[in-house]
Formats: structure tokens, C-alpha cells, sequence
């Protein structure tokens, strides 16, 4: 089974170390997607800026 590896940046660096196994990049895009969902969930709205989406890029 394929590892991955999910580098997060948002503002300070984290590069994981740790690779998951999964058994398809289709498979792994989904767990990117519900990691993602969770830190969203995670930071309460704080992404939120009167009420318009502020993502830096």
C-alpha cells in the first residue's frame, strides 16, 4: 500500500514526518480534504474577517 505524507503551511511550516498508508491518491485527496475540514473546524472561524473569507496565499 502507497504512503503519503501531508505537508501543512499555514503560516509556520509543519512537515510531517510520519507517512500514512492508504491504498489510492484517490484515497488519499479524501483524507486531505477531512484533515483540512478539521483544522477548519478546529481554529472556530478565526479564517473569518467581517465576515469574508481571509485565506493568505
Amino acid at each position: 500500500m502507497p504512503s503519503f505524507l501531508f505537508h501543512i503551511q499555514n503560516g509556520s511550516e509543519r512537515p510531517e514526518t510520519e507517512a500514512v498508508e492508504l491504498p489510492s491518491v484517490k484515497a488519499a485527496k479524501e483524507e486531505a480534504v477531512t484533515l483540512a475540514g478539521t483544522m477548519l473546524k478546529d481554529i472556530d472561524g478565526a479564517f473569518w474577517e467581517d465576515g469574508v473569507l481571509c485565506i493568505d496565499r
